[in-house]
């Protein structure tokens, strides 16, 4: 009995990986930024947002504010968990953290 490999005729695809970090934007619809990267990846879309709380205090961010930043990031993560798109959270003490 012979056993042909199937990969000969195969073209070895690169898997690759898109990131999107979301700022002030959190929309899906009409997201230019994510679609891209979803257009341009073949091995998934991982989005993040990072939590800064010391900025908000810096920017004078009323309690309320921040609620609504809070409420609107769920929103956020259910929305892309039906496009299969994981939101990740990060925190950092400060702005300057966060690498550009």
């Amino acid at each position: 009995m012979t056993i042909h490999s199937r990969q000969a005729g195969y073209a070895a695809e690169r898997m690759s990986r898109s990131l999107i970090w979301f700022r002030r934007d959190l929309r899906t619809q009409d997201n230019t930024a994510l679609h891209e990267a979803a257009r341009a990846s073949n091995g998934g879309v991982v989005a993040v947002f990072i939590l800064c709380p010391k900025q908000w205090e810096q920017h004078g961010d009323a309690r309320v504010k921040v609620d609504f930043w809070l409420r609107n990031l769920k929103v956020l993560s259910e929305s892309l968990a039906r496009l299969r798109i994981p939101l990740l959270l990060e925190r950092a003490e400060s702005i300057d953290q966060v690498p550009d």
